[in-house]
């Protein structure tokens, strides 16, 4: 390549394209890189880039003394310049809403236009046939091709570039200087480039240097003023990201524009992710009717993996200046705590309704059981006096089984009574934290005693395996302690078809005491071990179970400071492990 003199005596004109090229290069490389992530930015920074190749060519051209390689350069620029127009269009269909349904069809068009017109000014004569020696270096012989695609491309941004700049209040001065900003750089390429050549003046090209003047005003906006039109994660977005609900921007087709943060992570997902879907894909009304027309609302929001959440919704419209509709704003609050509490102000309310109706049960069961309980005193005290006369005379011998028997059956009336009656009392307390003082007590003895009261129903279903270890004593409330085993034991019995094994073992853990009630029945998948502890949750029939067992006795076990848990397999069975504090030191006596 032969250059036409020393560079550094170049022509002014020469000298300023130049500088062009370093300035349009510095502004795209900073507006892209303060917002990457903005498509408005990447429009605006590809437009200084082809001022970059535009202005390059032009100094090239000009410093080069062959004119067939000057022609070369000359028609390379077309790559820069003819660009131009279609990002034009493009960066205003995206940077202002309300010229998307007028223009947006274009953008397309305007594209594939200028990569036609390039195509043809590389490879013909069309758009420059020739070179003409001039002071500054060489200047392009302009073709008629040129105003065709000039008037192919151009007028549409300039359409709309005009539409948008008349429709600025007359308030926004900054957007007026903008305007002004784009309007310069396309006169003057048009005149110094294109129009005074093919009137067969040539003049210095300045279209690549006048638009570095847009490019800095652009920056600057967005530097001092945290422009929402060219930058708006910078304003709006920082405003957004902090917010603690979701946001959505959505066109008037119901597709969406924009998502905060917030809004991604409530799907589940990137929000580059969700730009172009529609929002019935991911908010769906609920069944239950509104509460008002207008205004927030419960609905359904479906995440990435399927799961559904309830939301409150608020749908704002969005108007121009001119009362024209732009599309919708969504402000998505997630209720998954909300719906969690309300779902426990629920429960409760119904525990305490369940409390309610335990205390007048208790009040009419206590009635009966009174009496029955003095009957059974009486009893014991007239069959001590059958006994004692019976040991009188020679019959002695063949009664005493009689009477040892009646004895144990009496004993275990007693106990009948009494879990009956602590039954009622533990199902009234369910609401409260009251109930008797603890007291020092044996587990393995307690587990033996709720063995005994549950015999007749494991007779037929399970066989009783021990795994008894010396314990220490526990501070518990016996009564309490034996509901909840005895609870253990008929789940595991009604588990277990038709018949099976159930094994009791106990253990010292450090402070602790271990007790595991371990079944071969059905078991449980992961769902229902889930909710095994939930009130009024139940897998047996309607009418046989009320789903109040297991949550009483982890009710009762949590305040004795202990914890109870369970490991369950479909087809394998299932292990309750209560572990409870002891009292070290004070070993149990040994089971009789």
């Amino acid at each position: 390549m032969v250059f036409a003199g020393n560079p550094a005596r170049m022509h002014p004109f020469v000298l300023i394209s130049l500088l062009a090229a370093v300035a349009a290069g510095m502004l795209a490389g900073a507006i892209w890189a303060r917002d990457p992530g903005n498509r408005g930015n990447r429009l605006a920074a590809a437009t200084l880039a082809c001022a970059v190749i535009w202005a390059i060519c032009d100094v090239f051209s000009n410093l080069v003394a062959d004119p067939a390689t000057a022609l070369v350069f000359v028609r390379l620029s077309c790559i820069g310049s003819l660009m131009i127009g279609a990002l034009a269009l493009d960066m205003l269909v995206t940077l202002e809403p309300k010229l998307v349904q007028r223009y947006s069809r274009f953008v397309p068009f305007t594209y594939g236009s200028a990569a036609i017109a390039i195509v043809v000014a590389l490879t013909t004569p069309a758009f420059w046939s020739d070179v003409t020696r001039v002071e500054w270096g060489w200047s392009g012989d302009v073709g008629f091709g040129v105003a065709v695609a000039w008037a192919v491309i151009i007028p549409l941004p300039t359409a709309a570039l005009v539409e948008w700049f008349w429709s600025r209040d007359d308030s926004a001065k900054m957007d007026t200087w903008m305007g002004i900003a784009v309007g310069i750089p396309a006169l003057a390429a048009s005149l110094t480039d294109f129009v005074l050549p093919f009137a067969g003046v040539h003049f210095p090209h300045l279209g690549s240097a006048s638009l570095v003047a847009w490019g800095g005003l652009a920056l600057w906006k967005i530097y001092r003023f945290r422009d929402p039109i060219l930058a708006p994660h910078l304003f709006a977005g920082e405003i957004l990201a902090t917010l603690p609900d979701g946001v959505t921007l959505l066109r008037l087709d119901g597709t969406i524009r924009s998502v905060n943060r917030k809004m991604a992570e409530l799907v589940g997902a990137e929000p580059s992710d969700l730009l172009g879907l529609r929002i019935d894909e991911i908010l769906v009304d609920l069944a239950t009717p509104r509460s008002r027309v207008h205004g927030d609302r419960e609905r359904r929001l479906v995440r990435s993996d399927g799961e559904e959440v309830i939301v409150l919704v608020d749908e704002t419209r969005l108007f121009d200046e001119d009362g024209d509709c732009l599309g919708k704003v969504i402000v998505v609050r997630d209720l998954r705590e909300v719906a969690s509490l309300r779902n426990r102000l629920v429960t409760s309310g119904r525990l305490a309704a369940v409390g309610q109706l335990a205390a007048g049960i208790a009040h009419e069961i206590n009635n009966p059981i009174a009496y029955v309980q003095s009957n059974i005193n009486m009893l014991e005290e007239h069959w001590e006096t059958v006994k004692t006369e019976f040991a009188k005379n020679e019959h002695e011998a063949e009664v005493a089984t009689i009477f040892a028997g009646g004895r144990e059956m009496i004993e275990e009336l007693r106990d009948g009574l009494t879990r009956v009656t602590a039954i009622v009392r533990d199902v009234g307390g369910f609401s409260r934290n009251s109930g008797p003082e603890k007291e020092s007590s044996d587990i393995n003895k307690l587990l033996e005693t709720a063995v005994r009261v549950a015999q007749p129903q494991l007779r037929q279903r399970a066989e009783i395996t021990r795994g008894f270890a010396d314990l220490p004593l526990v501070p518990c409330v016996p009564l309490e302690l034996m509901q909840v085993f005895l609870n253990l034991l008929l789940n595991a019995a009604h588990s277990i078809e038709p018949m099976g094994e159930i094994q009791l073992e106990t253990e010292t853990c450090g402070d602790w005491v271990e007790i595991r009630v371990t079944d071969n029945g059905a078991g449980m998948d992961s769902a229902t071990q889930a909710q095994i502890f939930t009130p009024f949750f139940t897998t047996k029939p309607v009418g046989e179970g009320t789903g109040l067992g297991l949550p009483i006795s982890r009710q009762i076990v949590e305040k004795h400071g202990g914890t109870i848990d369970v490991e369950s397999a479909r087809g394998v069975g299932t292990t309750f492990r209560i572990r409870m504090p002891c009292e070290v030191g004070n070993e149990a006596e040994a089971a009789g």
